[in-house]
């Protein structure tokens, strides 16, 4: 039997809300699956992965502009969907 990690691959959470960003870790650690965290589109650019799911908050003023995202990941010719 597969994992949800192994379903879900790799996780991406960008919020620049530190506690909310933790909050949303913690939940996806309760269900068996990894998130890996970052403050905002800059750091997640410099360490942007080919495939996952980037789960981001969907204002700019906390540190993620979903259309900016979206321009991001398909510039880098990513495959990854974005829940905003």
């Amino acid at each position: 039997m597969l994992s949800g990690e192994q379903i879900v691959g790799r996780i991406c959470i960008i919020d620049g809300d530190h506690r909310r960003r933790a909050n949303i870790a913690r939940e996806f650690r309760g269900r068996s699956l990894h998130g890996e965290i970052y403050e905002d589109l800059a750091e997640f650019s410099q360490n942007l992965p080919h495939a996952g799911i980037a789960f981001a908050a969907d204002e700019a003023a906390d540190g993620c502009d979903p259309r900016a995202l979206a321009t991001l990941i398909a510039s880098s010719g990513a495959v990854m969907p974005v829940v905003a």
